[in-house]
Parts: structure tokens; C-alpha cells; sequence
């Protein structure tokens, strides 16, 4: 799966939990931006986590301040699994 894929699935998944749609998007996005709190945020990565059979440490999520940090943090950890 592309990176292009991820920020495509990522995208509607932000949509469905946010219950909005979120018209503005890309790596450059912060998340802080997305106007999720942090249980939404840690329901996407868990959406991710269990679609694509990976884990994300908590404290990774800590340092991630945008959408392009959030794809290459899922990208590293389908690599590495």
C-alpha cells in the first residue's frame, strides 16, 4: 500500500470520525488543525492499527504534529512488521 493509499484512507477516516467532512488535506496538515480531540485521534490510529495488522506505541503519537508525520509513522511500522 502507497503513501498515496494511506492519506486517501486516512482522509475518510478522519471524515467518519470527526463526522464532518474535512475538506483541506495533505502532509502538510496539522493535526491540531483536523479538530479532533485526542480519543478521535487515537480511534484513526486504532482503525489503522487493525486494518493493516500494526501497532503504534502511545508515546510515538506524542511527537507526531502532522498528517505527513502520521503517514510516515504508519508507513515505518508496516515496514518493519
Amino acid at each position: 500500500m502507497g503513501r498515496e493509499t494511506l492519506r486517501a484512507e486516512l482522509h475518510a477516516i478522519a471524515c467518519t470520525i470527526s463526522g464532518r467532512a474535512i475538506e483541506r488535506w495533505g502532509d502538510d496538515l496539522a493535526l491540531a488543525d483536523l479538530e479532533i480531540d485526542s480519543a478521535e485521534l487515537l480511534e484513526m490510529v486504532a482503525e489503522f492499527e487493525d486494518r493493516l495488522h500494526i501497532e503504534v506505541p502511545l508515546h510515538t503519537l506524542e511527537r507526531l504534529s502532522t498528517v505527513g508525520d502520521l503517514l510516515t509513522e504508519i508507513l515505518s511500522r508496516m515496514e518493519t512488521r
